[in-house]
């Protein structure tokens, strides 16, 4: 029998088969509100990130610190931060080539735990 159309044949096949069309209705209605409430909460997240990037954008989020304060402590770290960079300035970054898997990543776990850098 071809979909659309009408058989005069069975009336139980015909419960069977409207049972069936209620069933998937409710299954694409069930899935219709749940990418509802997806799409909704999507927007809510959007509206936040145009408001944080508005935000930034007006400078309306500061640190704790105003700009001279940053500024001062720039000043007064001027001397470790040039040792920081003369360090970094001087070490080679560990590349990986293709071999010996657990020596690089023995190094680099050695690397990040003398800087302070968890794992």
């Amino acid at each position: 029998m071809v979909k659309g159309t009408r058989s005069n044949g069975d009336p139980s096949n015909e419960a069977v088969k409207t049972v069936e069309l209620c069933d998937m209705m409710q299954q694409l209605l069930t899935q219709v509100n749940t990418l509802t409430g997806k799409v909704s909460s999507l927007e809510k997240l959007d509206q936040e990130m145009i408001d944080l990037r508005n935000q930034v954008m007006a400078g309306g989020i500061r640190g704790e610190q105003s700009e001279e304060g940053v500024r001062r402590e720039r000043e007064n770290n001027f001397h470790s931060h040039h040792s920081n960079f003369s360090r970094w300035s001087r070490m080679e970054f560990l590349r990986f080539n293709e071999e010996g898997l657990r020596s690089w990543l023995f190094k680099l776990d050695k690397f990040f735990s003398m800087e302070g850098v968890p794992t």
